[in-house]
């Protein structure tokens, strides 16, 4: 550390181990002024000279494991200062059959163990017939192969190979997720060759899936449904979202978790009676935390003017007529403004209709708005009405046009 803070401050170091605790002092290796981190080599908990086949870098099972390794390391470093090292290769021992794990066989007379790149085993598992450990938590598969030598001549041998696929990698994932460890490593990149599928789990366990949420419509009339959709990409059933609003798009409240079903989607059905914003939180099931917030959404509210009396064509009422005009405003709560209600009155001169007045009205407690009008003018009149917005809701659309004739 001191030797790199000389050059520059700011990089960062690792340090490699086994998974054998005892074997180091871990504290004081990554302590102030030492490393930032421990590379854990979560392979080769089996050798060459095993006496049974097995996986390589088992995460659970009966003999000491990764899982068993990660577990004492954080007895004594915090989860951030670990990262657990996966193998992109796996092995092959010759062995007596092709059982699981079967007891192998003198390499000399039947063929040395080698360690096989993951593109070269999943090759022979495509060519051979891919199997699962489902206790050690480890991709195999058994083949036939000769092996010829000088002083036994030509035999014929089962050959184990336990190899990490995308399953088994992504269990191992699964553990350093959980954990909260600091990251995960790969022995080697490049072993893979070409073969884009241990990217992809890659993707699928650390990537942030996009989360998308929508709305069946932007803007409603009070008292009307909206549909929201939330769907997370690359998860599978039963994942948890939690569906949030908020009126300032700062400060956010629950709205409910719903499980996503099997393509990853899920509905959820509200009746706002304001103008709000909405997003989805995925949940990680296991530790509770956030893993992806969709974009946010807006509904707008527009509130309701019904406007009374309601006619049926034209009135025709005598000069000098008084009317009053009720206009009903929904929603009508104590716990928001109350939209003032606009009314404005038309008068047709010279053939253009010409506004004669405009009145803004506060409705009472109940959300009830009265305008009173004296016709003072012979021929055709109208008058309508709208509830004017308010920080929570918008304006409403307007009311029906109320003809009169004045004569």
């Amino acid at each position: 550390r001191a030797e790199f803070d000389a050059i520059a401050p700011g990089y960062e170091i690792t340090v490699d181990t086994t998974g054998y605790v005892g074997n180091y002092e871990l504290a004081n290796l990554v302590a102030p002024g030492a490393a930032d981190a421990i590379f854990l080599m979560g392979y080769d908990f089996r050798t060459s000279g095993a006496d049974n086949a097995g996986a390589i870098a088992p995460i659970s099972g009966e003999i000491y494991d990764v899982a068993d390794a990660v577990r004492s390391f954080l007895r004594y470093i915090p989860p951030s200062a670990l990262i657990v090292g996966v193998p992109y290769y796996g092995r092959a021992w010759s062995t007596v059959s092709d059982e699981p794990n079967a007891r192998t066989q003198t390499g000399t007379r039947y063929g040395s163990s080698v360690a096989t790149e993951y593109q070269t085993a999943a090759t022979l598992a495509e060519e051979n017939g891919r199997r699962y450990d489902s206790v050690e938590q480890s991709a195999w598969t058994a083949y036939r192969k000769d092996n010829c030598s000088s002083t036994y001549g030509c035999v014929t041998t089962w050959r184990e190979l336990y190899y990490d696929d995308p399953e088994s990698l992504g269990a191992k994932y699964d553990l350093v997720n959980q954990l909260g460890l600091r990251g995960m490593g790969i022995w080697a990149l490049g072993y893979d060759g070409t073969r884009p599928e241990l990217w992809d789990v890659l993707a699928d366990k650390f990537l942030v899936p996009p989360l998308t949420l929508n709305a069946s419509s932007d803007v409603i009339t009070w008292a009307s449904q909206v549909t929201l959709t939330a769907h997370l990409g690359g998860t599978i059933a039963g994942q948890q979202v939690e569906l949030q609003l908020s009126r300032d798009n700062v400060a956010w409240l629950p709205l409910g978790r719903l499980a996503l079903g099997p393509d990853g989607s899920v509905t959820h059905l509200i009746t706002p009676y304001e103008n709000c914003y909405y997003r989805a939180i995925a949940i990680d099931p296991a530790t509770g935390l956030t893993i992806a917030t969709s974009d946010t959404v807006r509904v707008v509210v527009r509130s309701i003017a019904i406007q009374r009396p309601l006619l049926n064509g034209v009135k025709s009422v005598a000069l000098g007529t008084g009317a009053r005009f009720v206009t009903t405003v929904r929603p009508a709560r104590v716990d928001t403004p109350m939209p003032a209600v606009r009314y404005v009155v038309y008068r047709l001169l010279d053939g253009r209709w010409t506004e004669q007045t405009s009145q803004d009205v506060v409705p009472d407690a109940s959300g009830v708005a009265v305008f009173a009008l004296a016709f003072n003018g012979r021929g055709p009149w109208y008058v309508r009405s709208m509830a004017l917005p308010t920080p929570f809701n918008a304006n409403s659309s307007w009311g029906p046009v109320l003809r009169y004739n004045v004569q």
